[in-house]
Formats: C-alpha cells, sequence, structure tokens
C-alpha cells in the first residue's frame, strides 16, 4: 500500500544535477592520482595502475558508508530519519558507481595487468588474480543490479526492489574480499580493511537483531 510512496524516495537525483556533481569529484580523484606519479616520481605508463588503485579503494570507501547508512535506514527504530538521510544515500550510491567505471575503465587501460574486457565482464576471465578479479566482477553487476531495481523500482512488481536491494550486502562482501586479495598489501589497508569490516558486521547484527514488525498479510522484512 506504501511501496509507490516508499519506492519513489530512491529515485537517483536528476541527470544534469547528478552530472554537475559527480563529474568534478571524479576530475579531482585522476588530478589526484596524477599529482602522486609526479610526486613520487613514477613513469607515466604506471599511471593506470595508479589511478585503478586509488579509484578502487574511493569506491570501496563510498560502497561502506553506502551499506552502512542503507543498514542504518533499514533499522526499525530509524524511520522518522529516513526521509532526512535517504537523499545522502542516494548520493553514496551514484558516487559509488561512478568511481566503480572510473575503477574498471583503469584497469582495461593498464599495461601490466592484462586483466581485459572479458575480465572485467566476466567471472573467471582475468588470467591475472583469477578469484580476486572474479569477485570484483561479481561485485561490479550486483551493484548495477542493485542500483537499477532501486532506480526504477517503479516499474517493478511491488516489492520486488525491495526484496532484490536487500542483497546490498552481498555487494559489499564481494567488493571486501575483492580489495582484500588484490589491495592489502600495507599496514594501514589491511587495518583499514579490518574496521570497514568489523563495522559492517556490527551495523548488521544490529539491523536484523530487532527485525521490522510484520505488515498486514505479509512478513517481516
Amino acid at each position: 500500500m506504501n511501496n509507490t510512496r516508499n519506492a519513489s524516495r530512491y529515485r537517483l537525483p536528476d541527470t544534469t544535477g547528478s552530472i554537475l556533481v559527480v563529474l568534478p569529484v571524479i576530475l579531482l580523484a585522476v588530478g589526484a592520482a596524477l599529482w602522486q606519479v609526479h610526486a613520487v616520481g613514477q613513469p607515466v605508463r604506471e599511471l593506470p595502475w595508479t589511478v585503478a588503485r586509488a579509484a578502487g579503494l574511493v569506491a570501496f570507501s563510498l560502497c561502506w558508508l553506502l551499506t552502512l547508512l542503507g543498514l542504518v535506514l533499514a533499522h526499525p527504530r530509524a524511520i522518522r530519519f529516513v526521509p532526512r538521510v535517504t537523499p545522502w544515500h542516494q548520493w553514496l550510491g551514484l558516487f559509488t558507481i561512478a568511481f566503480v567505471a572510473v575503477h574498471v575503465l583503469a584497469v582495461l587501460l593498464d599495461p601490466y595487468a592484462h586483466v581485459g574486457l572479458l575480465g572485467v565482464l566476466l567471472p573467471g576471465g582475468s588470467a591475472y588474480r583469477p578469484l580476486a578479479v572474479a569477485l570484483g566482477v561479481l561485485a561490479l553487476w550486483s551493484l548495477l543490479l542493485v542500483g537499477l531495481t532501486a532506480r526504477f523500482s517503479q516499474r517493478l512488481a511491488p516489492g520486488t526492489w525491495r526484496q532484490i536491494h536487500a542483497g546490498a550486502l552481498v555487494v559489499f562482501l564481494l567488493a571486501f574480499f575483492h580489495g582484500v586479495l588484490t589491495g592489502s598489501d600495507t599496514h594501514w589497508l589491511r587495518a583499514y580493511y579490518s574496521v570497514t569490516g568489523l563495522t559492517v558486521w556490527a551495523a548488521a547484527v544490529a539491523r536484523y537483531w530487532h527485525p521490522r514488525p510484520a505488515r498486514r498479510g505479509g512478513r517481516a522484512a
């Protein structure tokens, strides 16, 4: 009965405004990567690897915040905060997809990893760290599924988008293990992944320890 009203809350911001906000952030991230290459004296040919890693870390950080905020919004006691917090959730989702796109493009251009188009589209299609890359590919497609079904929720059967959106936690888990297996080569990164994993675990426990009350004619979510 409230599905249409609730679904409308999960529309992404208008396209023009989104581009005006997201594009400068992407350019700043690329500029920061260029500055890093210049500062440490890396050859320009290593730029795709640097951009891929920087964009990947930013995308994972946004995915972490997106997941935490989603778990907060799904908590039964967070009902009164939904109208104010939902726009932040929407923007985080948009930024996450944008930085994942930069990450994928930079990986394609990296002359060392040789992941290739097949590797970024199909799990197991990369000879470079096949398991880690496969998890990243699964995270990519899962993210797109969750994001697009939320965006076009009004065109789906009632409740369908919400059931799919509940799998957003899987996106984080796939991205988490992708990052751990490919980019945890320093002490601070290992500590960072530990913190992000533990906080999402704690938020998930808090969310599912208090399931939503059952709706009329339905089950608790």
